[in-house]
């Protein structure tokens, strides 16, 4: 991109004429693309999105976020040089790792985060996009649910937006006991008050069906003071059933399921995770088929 053009565009910025501006942003962008300078055309949509996040263009500058990962894409598919990772025949990582391997990269969550924190809460819904789909990007055989660094990035925009659903979805991924804290008590400040009790279980059960027993462990023993003259029977059950993961006891886990039938009950997703959780941290699903064999 010449000198002169980068001025016409600014220009255009100053006389609140965005539409034309970006227009011509996404001109120089395809050239580069289509001479295959992928990582200019990236590296151009970046710069471009902080310059119109600055004039408060944020669905704009959202749009060059997801355009700067689309530029990365095509860096990878084309099999041109991706920075450390080379892309051609000679390198043992597939395609899909390789790809994985570049969206992991430190440089790719800062320009990311970057483009992100121009955006502020309530800005643009569209910024969210591009983080979820460099989240996709990834994702590889070797890290199947894609990459923490870019859950979190993901997890903290949602949270910043009071989208606590969505960002557990990512926090979850992150093994970040303080996020996930951070999370509850927001989420716990505007939730019903029926449920404020059931957000720390949901959590766990979601913690423990990934076989993250570490991380749920540190939640529940973080998350309150169990040795309290009360303490809540979700909070209960979520701490027991952390104890009998830990430790593999399924006589236990079946006489605290039946203890806290009452709790379960509020919930059908409950027994969904449940059963997932008897399978990955109890083995009960290969006692079970084993028993049904002999």
């Amino acid at each position: 991109m010449t000198t002169r053009l980068h001025r016409s565009i600014e220009k255009k910025l100053e006389e609140n004429q965005p539409y034309d501006a970006s227009q011509m942003v996404k001109t120089l962008y395809a050239r580069a693309c289509n001479k295959g300078s992928f990582h200019e055309a990236a590296d151009m949509a970046f710069d471009f999105a902080l310059k119109f996040a600055q004039k408060e263009l944020y669905t704009i500058a959202a749009d060059f976020g997801m355009m700067m990962v689309q530029a990365w894409e095509n860096a990878c598919t084309s099999n041109a040089s991706v920075g450390e990772i080379e892309m051609d025949g000679s390198s043992a990582q597939s395609v899909q790792s390789s790809r994985a391997a570049f969206f992991s990269h430190e440089d790719r969550r800062q320009k990311i985060q970057t483009v992100l924190s121009a955006c502020p809460p309530k800005s643009s819904k569209d910024k969210f996009k591009f983080v979820e789909r460099a989240v996709k990007n990834s994702i590889s055989d070797e890290v199947p649910d894609g990459d923490p660094g870019l859950h979190k990035l993901a997890g903290e925009a949602y949270l910043s937006e009071e989208e606590y659903g969505k960002a557990q979805l990512h926090l979850v991924f992150c093994g970040d006991v303080q996020l996930l804290l951070a999370l509850l008590a927001a989420w716990k400040a505007k939730c019903y008050a029926s449920e404020r009790d059931l957000l720390v279980l949901r959590l766990v059960l979601v913690l423990l069906s990934m076989k993250d027993v570490a991380t749920a462990d540190a939640l529940v023993r973080e998350y309150a003071d169990l040795d309290a003259p009360f303490v809540d029977p979700p909070l209960q059950f979520a701490y027991l059933l952390v104890e009998a993961c830990k430790q593999q006891q399924v006589g236990f886990y079946k006489h605290i399921k039946t203890k806290y039938t009452l709790v379960l009950r509020r919930d059908p997703a409950f027994s969904e995770c449940l059963a997932v959780i008897e399978a990955v941290c109890l083995g009960m699903e290969e006692q079970r088929g084993a028993g049904g064999g002999l």
